[in-house]
């Protein structure tokens, strides 16, 4: 029995170090045999390290990227959106450009269509008077009828004119209009038609009888009578200032 505890007493202090047990690896432990498979797991940790990093910056471009198509949707969305008030501002160009098409291509004839409703004076119909007050009044009323309805073509005013003849001016156009058909006269502007309608028409020597009516012109009548005669024999001749200046002292002497 005491040789039995001496030799395990022996064998305890060859085992210790400093109070502390040693234990000595048994022939059979297997830990050197798992070291290289623990190297070999540390470096497959750190590979999938690497690539969970990679993935996760792979993840945050991808949520940039997301970001931006989400941004470009919804900017598509508002165009999509905008599109029938693009439509709509389309076909009011549209329509306004049919319209000045239509009114270069056309003249006034379309633009008094759409233009406010008017009412224009119409000249008074010229019937042939030789009378050069009436002549005159009526050439002057065609032309601002003309500019009142915006009539710029040549031919037009011809046409316009010549449906404000009467009476004998309307026989005597029948007879320039049968010339005009067989080539014989040229009437294609309103001047010409405003000079041939002058030379038929206003009496001659008109500027001798207005000069004879204004001389005989007295003092003796009212002013406002005075004034309306000057008024209208006065527009048929032609004025200089040292005229006017000894027909003024003359009729009032």
């Amino acid at each position: 029995m005491n040789s039995a505890i001496g030799i395990a007493a022996s064998t305890m202090s060859s085992n210790s170090l400093g109070g502390f047990l040693v234990a000595k690896p048994s022939a059979t432990s297997s830990f050197p045999k798992q070291h290289p498979q623990l190297t070999l797991l540390c470096i497959a940790v750190e590979t999938f390290e690497e690539k969970v990093e990679t993935v996760e910056v792979d993840i945050c471009e991808l949520n940039i990227q997301l970001d931006e198509s989400q941004m470009m949707c919804a900017a598509m969305t508002d165009a999509v959106a905008l599109l029938p008030d693009l439509r709509e501002e389309m076909d009011a160009i549209r329509l306004q450009l049919r319209i000045l098409q239509r009114v270069v291509g056309n003249g006034q004839a379309f633009a008094q269509e759409y233009a406010p409703r008017l009412k224009i004076p119409e000249p008074l119909t010229y019937g042939g008077a030789r009378d050069a007050k009436e002549n005159v009044n009526f050439l002057f009323d065609m032309e601002q009828y003309f500019l009142a309805v915006n009539i710029e073509d040549e031919a037009r005013r011809v046409t316009t004119a010549i449906m404000y003849l009467g009476g004998d001016a309307k026989l005597w156009w029948r007879t320039k209009y049968d010339d005009i058909q067989a080539n014989r006269v040229q009437i294609d502007t309103w001047d010409l038609l405003k000079e041939t309608i002058t030379i038929q028409f206003f009496p001659e020597n008109v500027e001798y009888q207005a000069r004879r009516v204004l001389r005989e012109l007295k003092h003796t009548r009212s002013i406002r009578n005075c004034e309306n005669l000057f008024r209208t024999y006065a527009g048929h001749i032609c004025w200089t200032s040292e005229t006017c200046l000894k027909r003024t002292s003359s009729s009032l002497s």
